[in-house]
C-alpha cells in the first residue's frame, strides 16, 4: 500500500487546508517578527548583546518561522497525495483501480487496465 492511499481523498483535502491556514498564520506572525529579529542580528553582531540575548530576543520568530516550514512541508506532502489521487483510474473490467499509466483509455470504449487487456483483446 503507497502512503497515500492509507488515508481518503477527503483526507488529504483537509489536511492541505487545515496547513495552508496554519501555514499563512505562522508565516503572518513570523513576518511582523522579523524585523525586531534582524535588529537583535544587528546588535549582535555589533557586541551590544551576548549570544543568549541574541537567542531569546529572537526565539519568538524562530518558532514562528520554524512552525511555517513545518506546515509547508506537511503541504507538499498533501499536494504529492491529491495528485496520486487524481492520477488514478478505475478499470472497466475488472474494478480495480490502477495509476493511469496502466490503463488504456485510449485504444478501446472501456478503460481496460493492463492485467485485463490481454482477454480484452481477445489475445
Amino acid at each position: 500500500m503507497r502512503i497515500y492511499e492509507s488515508h481518503t481523498k477527503e483526507y488529504w483535502v483537509g489536511a492541505l487546508d487545515l496547513n495552508l491556514d496554519l501555514e499563512s498564520k505562522y508565516a503572518i506572525k513570523a513576518e511582523l517578527l522579523k524585523p525586531a529579529a534582524i535588529v537583535s542580528m544587528r546588535k549582535y553582531q555589533a557586541g551590544e548583546i551576548t549570544l543568549k540575548e541574541f537567542s531569546e530576543e529572537i526565539s519568538d520568530y524562530s518558532f514562528y518561522q520554524k512552525r511555517a516550514n513545518e506546515a509547508n512541508k506537511i503541504i507538499t506532502k498533501c499536494q504529492k497525495a491529491l495528485d496520486w489521487f487524481d492520477s488514478i483510474i478505475t478499470c472497466s473490467i475488472c474494478g480495480k483501480t490502477f495509476n493511469e499509466a496502466d490503463v488504456n483509455i485510449v485504444d478501446y470504449p472501456d478503460d481496460v487496465c493492463i492485467n485485463c487487456e490481454p482477454n480484452y483483446m481477445g489475445i
